[in-house]
Formats: C-alpha cells, sequence, structure tokens
C-alpha cells in the first residue's frame, strides 16, 4: 500500500475506519441481546425475551453490510500485507457476531418456552455461565480493538474453564432430570441453554484468534486443534535446566507433547547434566544447544514457552508468534555451584529431582 497515492490511502483508511465501525456496532448489538437474554430467561420476562428475537434482522443487515463492504474495498484498492489482514480479520470476524447473535435469540425462544416454570428456573447454575461468556466475549472484541496479543491469549485460555463449567453444570442438569422426570421439558430446554453459551465461548474464542491474526499475520486456528501441545524450555545456556526439563517431559508427556529447549545465550551442555540423568536412565548426551533466538526468527510456533531460569532472565526471551502462553518455573542454577565434583553433582542432582517433580504434576493435571 505504501506505493499507492495519498489520496489513495486516505479513502481506503476512511473505508476500513467505517468497516470496523461496523464490526463494532454488530458486537455492542449481539452482546445487548446476550444480556438482554440472560435477563428474560433468569427474571421470567417474556417480553423482554421476545424483544431478542424480533430485534435480530439487525446483526443480521449488519453482517450482510460488512460482507459486502469488506469485498468492496479489497476490489477496489486491492490491499496487500497488514492492510488485507485487517480486513480479512473483520469479515472474519462478523460471522462469529452473527452467530452470537443467533445464540441468544435460541436461548430467548427456549426462555419463553419455560416461564410456566417460574421460581423452579435453575438460575443459580445458569448465572455463571452466562457471566463467564459475556466477559469472554467482552475481553475478546476489547482484544481485537486493541490489538492485544496478551489478552486475546487469555481470552483462549480462559474458555476452557468455561468448558469445563458447561460440562459440570450440564451434569447437575441431567441427574435433576432423572429425578424429576415430569420437569423433563424444563431441563431439556435448559441443557440446549447452557449448551449455547458454551458455543458463545467458543466463538469469542474465534473472534481473539482474529486479533492475533490482524496483528501478526498468524492464522492460528488449526494450530489452536489437534495434534500435540508444544512446548519450548528456555534457560540462559542451554546447557543444564531446559536440557533436564525437555528430557523429562519427554519421559513422562509421551506423544502428548512436541517439545524443544533452547537458551538466551546458548553454551556447551554441562557434562554434570549428562551424568545426572544418565543415573536416572535418560541420556542426553548427544544433545546440542539452540539458540532461542534462532527458533524465534524461524517462525516457530509454541502453545507453552516455559523458563526454567529466573524471571529477569526469561523477560530477555522474545514474544513467539500466536497463542502461547509464558510459564516462569524458576529453579537455581546448579552452573553456579561451587566445592568439588561430587557437591557440585549433588546440586545437579537436587535441581534435577525438583524438575522431575514439576513436570510429573503438570502432566498429571493435563491428562
Amino acid at each position: 500500500m505504501e506505493s499507492l497515492p495519498d489520496h489513495v490511502l486516505s479513502d481506503f483508511d476512511t473505508a476500513l475506519k467505517r468497516l470496523n465501525e461496523d464490526l463494532f456496532l454488530m458486537a455492542s448489538i449481539a452482546r445487548r441481546a446476550l444480556t438482554a437474554a440472560r435477563s428474560g430467561l433468569t427474571n421470567c420476562d417474556q417480553s423482554v425475551c421476545q424483544s431478542v428475537i424480533s430485534d435480530d434482522s439487525a446483526v443480521d443487515e449488519l453482517e450482510k453490510q460488512v460482507d459486502e463492504d469488506g469485498f468492496d474495498i479489497i476490489m477496489r484498492f486491492q490491499p496487500v500485507a497488514s492492510d488485507l489482514r485487517q480486513v480479512l480479520a473483520v469479515m472474519r470476524a462478523c460471522k462469529d457476531l452473527e452467530r452470537i447473535g443467533d445464540l441468544a435469540v435460541s436461548i430467548s425462544r427456549r426462555a419463553c418456552q419455560i416461564q410456566t416454570y417460574g421460581a423452579r428456573l435453575e438460575s443459580g447454575l445458569i448465572e455463571p455461565l452466562f457471566e463467564q461468556a459475556l466477559e469472554l466475549f467482552s475481553d475478546a472484541m476489547r482484544a481485537f480493538a486493541q490489538r492485544d496479543m496478551t489478552l486475546a491469549n487469555s481470552v483462549i485460555l480462559r474458555d476452557e474453564h468455561l468448558d469445563a463449567a458447561h460440562q459440570e453444570v450440564n451434569g447437575q442438569l441431567v441427574e435433576r432430570l432423572q429425578a424429576n422426570a415430569a420437569l423433563a421439558p424444563f431441563y431439556i430446554h435448559l441443557l440446549f441453554i447452557v449448551r449455547h453459551l458454551e458455543r458463545v465461548g467458543d466463538h469469542a474464542v474465534n473472534l481473539a484468534e482474529q486479533a492475533v491474526y490482524a496483528s501478526s499475520s498468524k492464522d492460528i486456528r488449526h494450530f489452536r486443534h489437534g495434534g500435540p501441545v508444544r512446548v519450548l524450555f528456555l534457560c540462559v545456556h542451554n546447557s543444564a535446566r531446559s536440557q533436564m526439563a525437555e528430557a523429562w517431559l519427554r519421559h513422562f508427556g509421551g506423544d502428548m507433547f512436541e517439545i524443544q529447549s533452547a537458551g538466551l545465550e546458548p553454551g556447551t551442555l554441562n557434562p554434570l547434566a549428562v551424568q545426572a540423568m544418565a543415573e536416572v536412565g535418560i541420556d542426553i548426551s548427544r544433545n546440542e544447544t539452540k539458540s532461542v533466538f534462532d527458533l524465534f526468527k524461524s517462525g516457530k510456533m509454541f502453545h507453552y514457552v516455559i523458563a526454567v531460569c529466573d524471571k529477569a532472565s526469561a523477560e530477555r526471551c522474545p514474544v513467539f508468534p500466536g497463542i502461547t502462553q509464558r510459564l516462569d518455573w524458576s529453579f537455581p542454577d546448579p552452573s553456579k555451584a561451587t566445592g568439588t565434583r561430587e557437591e557440585q553433582l549433588r546440586e545437579m542432582r537436587a535441581v534435577r529431582d525438583a524438575i522431575r517433580a514439576r513436570i510429573e504434576a503438570w502432566v498429571s493435571a493435563k491428562s
């Protein structure tokens, strides 16, 4: 776009600004619909639920407008690189906003069907799901507006909590349905409602992914789903702690993980680390040390970057593209141990065993 005349660039910026304004208007309407559906369900308010249903056309019309305007921008200005990403991200995001609007309508329709049950409404179970879904939705749009990769990452990770809450509430509703067969229609509607709220979280995740795409050019939609969890262990020299962590996770994690380790200032493999790991039956003698900056420049993507050095050193690590959770597992630097070789080896063993315990607990939590 830099080669285009200034007045064309100005026209493009104006069109893109208008496109974003329509998207955020659409988000505001969809969020208002979801909030109203919550109120109508919780307060057994038939009129509020009906208003959500009747107002759904506004979201649909905006989706069509964003779609048409997006294609018009592409045809008129033929944007490339980051400019094209901005347009595509908005066009993709509007699909998820339209679906969230549809889910608010579906919740309202089911709420209308169970109005007669009134006081039996399980608001205590449903309310926390609404709260989480609305929070994820709001944060996803804020991440999109501010191109905030950290917030986008948070939305994607927190969706797991909504999924877990959905499973728990779903189980409780099934139990109550089985115990109260006469109320089966009521509980079936509630089961669909909690499923709709879980789907709102999924669409919030999609919106967060588009924030990442618009900011970094990385399309992480397929990176997030399926395949092993990619983990990078980081320390200063990649000579001991990160090498042992990589070996332990490979030992305990099996096919669940794809693992690498690297250093900020890669050195040589510490022979005491090799000996300490050999004592527990793990051979790292052929491992090579690697630079974290070489991995960064290659465009490698990781689900987790785990620093096993001190936090101050870890902060020198570059920010990897995509959705990456940074963890700080600080272990003492065994290379700083003094005394005889046996005393240094004893320190290495202590760090080895501490890393093992942390890895075992982490793998167990994810299994």
